[in-house]
């Protein structure tokens, strides 16, 4: 597996199980969490949702799938997610969702750099096709071009409060989707980033120090790991192939393979151990964060 993201202290090619996680941001501003709600293996099960008679989807959709789950049950919610997840099948799936429940999530994320969008169609002049999309927008050259539209505020980023210069703007963007966003482009200190709403109508201001609280999801990955053990199982099965590490990417799955149902019904059973010693995992992480916001300030601790 290849992973980019900005702020974790993995690798960038790891091998191991792929979990989607999902939690909600909870506390005050001396002390927040991300509560984990939803934590579940994403990738590599492709073969055995075919076995169940699933529909196999990416972990993109899933993770969008257990946003919108979570957000019916705590109303209007703004899912926070890192620039992998800025793709048009997330939002395809995203305008779809909403149709069913409009405004119960918007999706903050952040756009890569060499990120182009497009500026809205011009007037039809009453020749030949409709234009979908007007001129091409590059939008990191925007940082030097519309330097000195920037608007400058002190928000609180990261545990401490920074200088920041920003520029907000909403363009089209996704082939053949032209999906209208709001364009975020961001500088303090010495890093520029380019964030991503899907509510136009949302406060800059908001936009960026929501995005400011994505690192919280590793930090609770980091936290389940080493303080609670949760992703310390040894759960495998002899039903379940070897680990091929030099396995070919069009290569077959190594579970199709597996073709006795008992065999088949071991695998099922081992996955299930492994999300169960997980979601207990992170249900005993969760009381201790709440005991933490709870009691914060109350605990004395003796040597």
């Amino acid at each position: 597996m290849v992973q980019e993201s900005e702020s974790a202290s993995k690798p960038t090619f790891i091998h191991g199980h792929f979990f989607g996680a999902v939690g909600v941001l909870a506390g005050r501003a001396s002390k927040i969490f991300c509560l984990p709600l939803s934590v579940q293996i994403h990738g590599g099960d492709r073969v055995i949702s075919e076995w169940l008679g699933d529909e196999p989807v990416s972990h993109v959709i899933q993770m969008l799938r257990d946003g919108f789950r979570a957000a019916k049950h705590f109303g209007d919610s703004l899912f926070v997610l890192d620039r992998y997840f800025l793709t048009v099948p997330l939002l395809e799936e995203w305008k779809a969702c909403s149709e069913e429940t409009p405004g119960l999530l918007h999706v903050v994320t952040r756009a890569k750099r060499n990120c182009t969008a497009y500026e809205r169609p011009g007037a039809y002049k009453g020749r030949g096709r409709r234009p979908v999309h007007g001129t091409a927008v590059h939008l990191r050259e925007l940082f030097i071009s519309d330097a000195a539209l920037f608007q400058e505020a002190r928000l609180r980023m990261y545990g401490t409060e920074k200088e920041v210069r920003f520029l907000s703007r909403t363009y089209l963007w996704g082939q053949k989707l032209y999906q209208p966003l709001r364009f975020v482009l961001v500088e303090y200190e010495r890093t520029q980033a380019i964030l991503v709403c899907t509510d136009l109508s949302m406060c800059t201001e908001d936009i960026i120090t929501a995005y400011a609280y994505r690192f919280k999801i590793e930090a609770m990955f980091r936290e389940m790991k080493q303080c609670f053990g949760g992703l310390c199982y040894r759960f495998w099965p002899k039903a379940v192939p070897k680990l091929d590490r030099y396995l070919r990417k069009a290569a077959a799955d190594p579970l199709e393979q597996v073709k006795d149902g008992q065999e088949r019904r071991r695998v099922l059973k081992t996955l299930k151990a492994i999300e169960g010693y997980v979601l207990f995992s992170s249900i005993a992480m969760g009381i201790t964060q709440i005991l933490c916001l709870k009691y914060e300030g109350k605990i004395q601790v003796s040597d």
